[in-house]
């Protein structure tokens, strides 16, 4: 079936719990924080697409559910780390089952972007671009980050992506527009109109955890009290005949002992 342009609506109220095979951080829901999600539906004028975990799924065996299709771009065997998603997509006059195989600890909420008639989808590192209409895959990526990514959200020109250690602003070529390195884990997040507020957790050797609460704008800048961050070195005048670069050594070893002894 012919697949409409326009915005998708995203409806994220059914929540499902999540296997004890994989454990990843999932973001916080004002409904019920405490409960962990794994599950995302996303609709358009004419199809509903749903995603779930598939806990039982093994690759290579024969005792697997059924699936109209089974989609293992990146050619994972069984002695891999994977982690399988269940995809159901609804038209009014039929219902079509996918099984996408991706990268373990990967979660089934908020790891998905229904655009039009394709269907991108995170699995931890691996990204892949589904066609709605024949569920075919049209690409897929690997992106090369460090640490669990657990969340993607569409932007204008692009997504935003959400780690366990980082958060970055892809375009919709997957180049990176900016990146925010975490001070420690982050536990929790929640997305707004034009900023995302994240909960981080920074442990020290010997001491209790810190909870850490930053406020990110999309254009990757640290919002403090609803404004941008001012930079932490002041801006320096250029350098003027033979004093210039003392002075500048001056101006930044005062600033150091200020800021730092």
């Amino acid at each position: 079936p012919a697949i409409p342009s326009g915005r998708p609506i995203c409806d994220r109220s059914h929540p499902v719990t999540s296997s004890d095979r994989c454990q990843p951080v999932t973001p916080e829901r004002p409904s019920s924080p405490q409960e962990a999600i794994a599950m995302q539906k996303l609709s358009n004028a004419f199809c509903t697409v749903e995603i779930t975990e598939d806990p039982t799924y093994t690759v290579d065996s024969v005792d697997n559910r059924p699936y109209d299709r089974v989609l293992n771009p990146r050619g994972y065997r069984r002695s891999h780390f994977t982690c399988t998603f269940s995809i159901r997509m609804d038209w009014p006059n039929c219902t079509r089952t996918l099984a996408l195989i991706g990268e373990g600890c990967a979660v089934a909420s908020d790891c998905a972007v229904l655009e039009d008639d394709q269907l991108l989808i995170l699995q931890n590192r691996d990204l892949t671009r589904i066609a709605v209409a024949d569920g075919q895959v049209l690409s897929h990526d690997r992106l090369d980050r460090f640490g669990v990514l657990n969340a993607i959200y569409p932007l204008p020109d692009g997504y935003l992506v959400v780690g366990e250690l980082e958060v970055f602003r892809i375009d919709r070529s997957l180049r990176e527009k900016w990146s925010y390195a975490a001070q420690g884990v982050i536990i929790s997040w929640q997305m707004q109109e034009d900023r995302i507020l994240l909960r981080e957790e920074e442990t020290t050797y010997g001491m209790n955890a810190k909870i850490n609460e930053v406020e990110l704008g999309f254009d990757g800048r640290v919002l403090v009290d609803g404004q941008p961050e001012e930079p932490a070195i002041p801006p320096v005048e250029p350098c003027r005949s033979g004093v210039g670069k003392r002075n500048l050594r001056q101006r930044l070893y005062q600033w150091l002992c200020g800021n730092r002894c």
